[in-house]
């Protein structure tokens, strides 16, 4: 259709209808035509008859695919260095202006429908869009008396001898990694490695065959319907119609619209807008918002503008017979100029004052040596067909790659020397066997159609997948023999999911296939709905929460509104870079970024800033605190950090040397203190750290020797840790769940599941310490405690809603739906919940009633008990805790005193007087000494940094040491202590890791087994005996600190956990955080955070809320406890995965290719430990999901859209699978 003429040009009465289109799907959709199968056994000619022929095109401008996809292979931290693109982008070896693949919207479907544009400025030739531009649909061949010649969405000509082509033959272009094929019929497909296939029409008078459809191996497509020539309609197998709409301009016809007509909400996907020459000028989305500008002059595009402003221009000037950017400046500063010279293969860009780089390329634009504005030096070597074969890197490293004929990567060399070797299944990119050059070896099994069966680890254990004849994935049957069901809907979206223990997930979507209900085993369903965009603009959970979100133009979240009216907002530059969040009580953090985005400073809510500085390559070399300490980073050739200056406020260095291998893993550490030694086996994991002090630091601080040594099977899973105190030793079933533990004293602790991992006993030395018994969402709902046992109920948001201690043989109280009196209970808790999702009350039967206050934010804010206590928290607007409200803002975080107590610190940010306490710190940043009025203690660390013993001595006596408690660890989970007393030995929830569930004194006929019972987070409450009775029951201040027993039990029961991973250090009132000390009076750590940043702005906080917030390793930024909990552990615990493991969803995703629903990968801008703020995804556990199934999930995107650049760059071509990779 024919509308919307340029106003130069009349129609005469609007629009015109030019041809019939049929709503329906045409015939020629609805035809079989077995490609598959007919270009499977076809003969002729592949790699080495190829060679023997002239290949033809045009070289200015070309740019291979694989010269892309090369990137890839050697790693995309050096991808854009070998594609030779630079900035936004501009092509530095042949000077002509770059827009790789933009999508414009995309339809859900086994195959999905995905639009997208391609630009390239030396492009002639006129597309639906116009000159330059290229929708990745315009592919055809072209035929002459000679050759046959392939145009792909480049618009790059490939042309091969029709000789070679005669009919039942097919040609392998070891180059582009595609087969040509000429069906007996005449029909031309092309086909991939990766089984996506593209048939073309017939030729018309013209010489033209144009793509007629898109194919997978269960015969999934996308059908592309023409009139008279013009592409007019296209149609998918998952139900999609989509009509394309054309207007006149001067310069002729151009696409102005499609149109989905049919499979989803009718309306229009995306329009386009021309200026009077007919070149593209606009795009505008679905929702009607503009996403994308340009300008041209003379037919070359100046100007590039995003949704948000956010402006690219570039200037050109005709140089050796074509037109070329000589300079490219953006509306943020930055300001580029080009200097080429072509005869010499060789382009230098200037920026600011000392930023220049270089490029040198090869008579067909590969590039050949880049070197960085940092003196940072590439080389690349390309085989006969462009592939990289060797990369030297800075610091002279070197990566070695070999192909077989099929351009496939069989042999890699890293830096290190290390060889990984693939093979491959067939003519497909479907991997059959990746081996390391020690026993490690994968291997995976296919069906006909590529997709994989059976997947066999390194130690032999075996996951098999099966799938219906349609090719959905319909079970998954793990190592153990467990089997999930999965159920799909025409579109391949998952419908339902049934776990190998029969409980089911279901799942909804709209017509547009978004998903838009999630319905869990017990029948509570979260409702999710969508703006025009596409983007979740509310979520409402079974309970009374609900979330609202706006977004911005680029897709960028915008606000967040809770059910209550709170709101929290975000704004960004143009480029679409953070600047400033404001939470729900009006607090601003805001970022500035220097003109090449990087961040320049960033200011808390106070305006107290962090400041930040780069080298040439736009790494970090320096950051300024807000109390004026100063770190300073010294790289290495290879950019990594060598050394790591700290200035002190008060004028001293503290230096850490660091050595690193080629591979940039660090292998050795030397501060004023000691030296720390690493080793690695093959998987890059830790095998083995040391611990040598100084001679100052064994005066100083008493520091000794020690050595951390760990053991791993063949697959990766931890099997042995051995330290100073003994050896730790793991059996495992076959999905890597710990089945007996042999602690260092020689005691079995053996564990008991179901399903995936779902613990179902635990016992030591054959003694049961607890059993379990679980709902139907895998959620823990009975835990027996010697002669008592635990209830546990939960509220529609899944959310833990009661608790009650019960004598063995009471009637469970989930049978009669309502918790039991807490009279009847020997510990009871009832948790009450606001529209915030924040505890608002606890009824306690030992404590009474607990009622909580928050501001908007969630920051708690008072505390109220039934003791006669009653506390107010005030902060300022950087988080800290203030004594009163009329306390003013602490500028540089350091505290300097809460209600009577006064605090000094070093110039290191190090808390050195408390209380009448001095405390001593060594270079590591780690506490060795406090000295009190009469007595002083020592503390040990071993070469991870744990505490292994301290040791308490009277000051003014010789009698020696008062107390000395050491301390077993189990990775960074304390796992015994022993004093004078004895030894205790401490057992854990097994999916809430830093939970604890009993404690363990004596042995045999002397053992006992001390229960724990604690809340939401973790925190013990009480402890009772064997037979019940109740031994300990603190009463915790709102922060943790612990403020009596009120057990009335009348016997001594020494309890030193405290929140999640916290000791209680009696000789301070300190609690031991893993890496740093927390102050409970306070709130607080009593030194900065040691990955800085990356725990938050304020380094020293704890969490604005201990009720719903942890941070059992003492270096997070404490997330809520759903976040962190998963963060370390192996299983899911909120949501769909409810209950079920990691492992589980890696299975799930390796069969789909694809993340599976209810595990999201969301984006959000974070500083990366280098200060570069980028758009990251904090999901941890989700993004492990996506590595280990090879689905292609980036971790970090610097355009904040999370695209897997590789399916960015296939020339256009919507990826149809995912190649796996284990």
């Amino acid at each position: 259709m024919i509308e919307d003429g340029s106003p130069n040009v009349f129609l005469g009465g609007g629009t015109q209808t030019v041809l019939e289109i049929s709503p329906e799907i045409p015939d020629w959709l609805r035809q079989v035509v077995d490609v598959l199968y007919v270009v499977a056994g076809m003969l002729g000619g592949l790699a080495g008859a190829w060679r023997q022929a002239a290949k033809m095109g045009s070289k200015f401008g070309t740019k291979c695919a694989a010269k892309f996809i090369g990137g890839e292979m050697v790693g995309m931290a050096i991808s854009d260095t070998v594609m030779g693109l630079f900035s936004n982008p501009v092509d530095v070896t042949t000077g002509q202006k770059i827009l790789l693949p933009e999508t414009d919207f995309t339809l859900p479907g086994r195959l999905p429908v995905t639009c997208s544009r391609f630009y390239a400025s030396h492009l002639e030739t006129e597309g639906l869009l116009g000159r330059g531009w290229r929708l990745n649909w315009e592919i055809n061949l072209r035929e002459d008396e000679t050759y046959i010649t392939f145009i792909g969405v480049q618009g790059r000509e490939l042309s091969y001898p029709k000789e070679m082509l005669i009919p039942g033959h097919q040609i392998f272009d070891p180059e582009e990694q595609f087969y040509l094929s000429r069906l007996h019929d005449g029909c031309y497909v092309l086909h991939y490695t990766d089984r996506s296939y593209y048939v073309f029409d017939e030729f018309d008078d013209h010489g033209v065959a144009p793509l007629l459809f898109m194919e997978t191996p269960y015969r999934q497509r996308i059908a592309f319907g023409r009139e008279n020539g013009r592409l007019v309609r296209v149609a998918s197998s998952s139900g999609h119609h989509l009509l394309l709409h054309r207007t006149m301009t001067q310069a002729g016809e151009r696409l102005s619209h499609i149109e989905l007509v049919k499979g989803g909400r009718p309306g229009n996907l995306v329009e386009y807008r021309y200026d009077d020459n007919g070149q593209l000028t606009g795009v505008v989305n679905r929702a009607g918002v503009t996403v994308r500008q340009f300008a041209y002059e003379n037919g070359l595009m100046t100007e590039h503008r995003n949704a948000t402003g956010f402006t690219c221009t570039y200037h050109w000037e005709e140089i050796e017979g074509f037109p070329r950017v000589v300079e490219h400046t953006t509306s943020d500063g930055e300001d580029y100029r080009f200097h080429y010279d072509f005869a010499g293969g060789q382009t230098v860009v200037t920026g600011r004052p000392e930023q220049k780089w270089q490029w040198w390329f090869d008579e067909e634009t590969y590039v050949t040596a880049h070197r960085t504005p940092g003196g940072g030096m590439y080389r690349f070597t390309y085989n006969e067909n462009h592939f990289p074969v060797a990369v030297e890197l800075p610091g002279e490293r070197r990566v070695t790659l070999e192909y077989d004929t099929l351009s496939r990567v069989v042999k890699e060399t890293d830096p290190a020397g290390r060889v990984t070797q693939t093979q491959w299944n067939g003519s497909f990119a479907e991997i059959t066997r990746r081996a390391l050059d020690d026993d490690h070896v994968w291997k995976a099994d296919y069906n006909e159609h590529g997709q994989v069966i059976r997947e066999t680890d390194p130690e032999g254990r075996v996951t098999r997948y099966g799938y219906d004849e349609q090719g959905l994935a319909v079970s998954r049957t793990d190592a153990r023999g467990g089997e999930v069901a999965l159920a799909h809907d025409a579109r391949g979206q998952l419908r339902r999911y049934t776990d190998c223990s029969g409980c089911a997930t279901g799942y909804e979507y709209d017509e547009d296939g978004n998903l838009t209900a999630v319905t869990d085993a017990e029948g509570k369903t979260v409702r999710i709905s969508y703006n025009r965009q596409g983007l979740p603009e509310t979520v409402c959970h079974p309970g009374k929460q609900q979330d609202r979100y706006t977004w911005n133009a680029l897709g960028l979240l915008s606000s967040h509104r809770r059910i209550t009216g709170s709101v929290q907002s975000w704004q960004y530059t143009p480029r679409g870079m953070l600047a400033r969040h404001t939470d729900e009580e009006k607090r601003e953090t805001r970022w500035q970024y220097t003109p090449e985005g990087l961040v320049a400073s960033l200011s808390n809510g106070n305006g107290a800033q962090y400041r930040f500085s780069y080298d040439g390559d736009g790494r970090l070399t320096g950051e300024q605190r807000p109390d004026g300490l100063i770190r300073m980073f010294a790289l290495n050739a290879d950019g990594f950090p060598v050394i790591i200056q700290t200035q002190g406020t008060e004028g001293g260095v503290r230096n850490e040397q660091q050595e690193r291998d080629a591979l940039g893993r660090l292998l050795r550490s030397d501060t004023q203190h000691s030296t720390r030694t690493f080793s690695y086996n093959r998987l890059d994991q830790i095998t083995e750290v040391t611990l040598t002090p100084t001679e100052e630091g064994e005066r100083l601080h008493h520091m000794q020797a020690d050595t951390v040594r760990f053991a791993y099977d063949r697959s990766g899973w931890l099997t042995a840790e051995h330290s100073v105190h003994g050896s730790i030793k793991y059996r495992r079933d076959a999905l890597g769940n710990p089945t007996d533990i042999t602690l260092p004293d020689g005691q079995h602790l053996s564990h008991l599941y179901y399903g995936s991992g779902h613990l179902l006993q635990t016992a030591l030395d054959g003694i049961t310490v607890s059993e379990y018994e679980r709902d139907s969402l895998h959620r823990q709902v009975i835990r027996t405690q010697g002669k008592l046992a635990t209830f546990s109920g939960y509220n529609a948001d899944n959310r833990l809603s009661w608790q009650r201690s019960l004598p063995g043989g009471s009637q469970n109280p989930q049978q009669a739906g309502t918790p039991p009196a807490q009279n009847d209970s020997v510990t009871a808790r009832d948790y009450i919940w606001n529209a915030d999702g924040e505890v608002g009350g606890i009824n306690d039967k030992l404590r009474g009633c607990l009622v909580f206050s928050y501001d908007r934010s969630g920051w708690l804010t008072s505390r109220t008990g039934q003791m006669y206590d009653h506390d107010h928290y005030y902060y300022d607007k950087a988080g800290n805790l203030l004594t009163d409200e009329y306390q003013g803002a602490v500028m540089d975080n350091r505290l300097p005193g809460y209600g009577r107590d006064r605090y000094r610190y070093n110039e290191w940010g190090e808390l050195t007087e408390r209380r009448d306490q001095q405390l001593e710190w060594n270079a590591q940043g780690q506490l060795t000494r406090v000295i009190s009025s009469n007595s002083e203690t020592r503390y040990q660390y071993d070469a991870l940094g744990r505490r292994i013993s301290k040791a308490t001595s009277n000051l003014h006596t010789d009698r020696g040491e008062r107390s000395r408690t050491t301390f077993v660890w189990e990775g960074f989970r304390l796992l015994q202590e022993t004093t004078w007393q004895g030894k205790r030995t401490y057992l854990y929830d097994a999916e809430q890791p830093y939970t604890p569930v009993a404690a363990i004194t004596g042995r045999g006929e002397s053992q006992k087994i001390w229960y724990y019972h604690t809340d939401l987070t973790g925190t013990v409450h009480e402890v009772t005996a064997p037979d019940g009775t109740l031994v300990w029951a603190g009463y915790q201040a709102g922060f943790g600190e612990n403020r009596g027993d009120i057990s009335n039990s009348g016997a001594y029961f020494e309890q030193p956990l405290r929140l999640p991973g916290q000791y209680y250090d009696e000789e301070t009132g300190l609690h031991y955080n893993l890496f740093r000390y927390y102050a409970p009076e306070c709130g607080r750590f009593v030194s900065q955070d040691p990955i800085s940043i990356r725990g938050g702005l304020n380094l020293y906080r704890y969490a604005p809320n201990p009720l719903t917030h942890i941070d059992p390793l003492g270096l997070m930024d404490p997330f809520d406890l759903w976040f962190t909990q998963n963060t370390i552990s192996d299983v899911f615990t909120q949501g769909k995965w409810a209950g079920r493991s990691v492992e589980e969803a890696i299975h799930e995703a390796s069969v789909t290719g694809r993340l599976p629903d209810g595990l999201s990968i969301s984006y959000e801008k974070i500083i990366l430990p280098s200060g570069e703020e980028v758009w990251a995804t904090l999901n941890n556990r989700t993004l492990y999901v996506a590595q280990q199934a090879n689905v292609t999930i980036n971790p970090v995107d610097k355009n904040g859209k999370g695209l897997n650049q590789l399916n960015k760059l296939l020339d256009g071509r919507a990826p149809l699978q995912n190649n796996r990779m284990f």
